[in-house]
């Protein structure tokens, strides 16, 4: 993972007032456990409004989700569930052309 791309998402949620967190391997690493982590794992708030602002801010990054996933289709927590059970999906990955090394997941349910 890319410190300036990590820097970057943080920033544009933020201005987004994207409502998140950090899990998994960075969020490991930020506290003083060292792993390896290439991507950069989110928890979003689930609400239709708040999965908007997330998807939006990304896509100024130039993130662009690796399956073709609308934020409006990400919306529907059934299709989500639909996923989780029959493609075993945990997580939505986005990749960026702007920062190819750090891809951000974001998790299909708040746990």
């Amino acid at each position: 993972m890319k410190l300036a791309a990590f820097e970057a998402v943080i920033q544009t949620l933020e201005s987004a007032d994207v409502r998140y967190l950090v899990a998994d391997g960075f969020a490991v690493n930020a506290h003083a456990y060292i792993g390896l982590t290439m991507d950069l794992d989110l928890v979003i708030a689930l609400d239709d409004q708040n999965i908007y602002k997330a998807f939006e801010a990304l896509m100024q990054l130039g993130y662009r989700p690796s399956v073709p996933i609308t934020a409006e289709s990400f919306t529907k927590i059934e299709q989500r569930e639909r996923w989780r059970k029959e493609k075993n999906m945990q997580v939505l990955n986005f990749n960026s052309s702007e920062f190819p090394a750090t891809p951000v997941d974001i998790c299909l349910r708040a746990v």
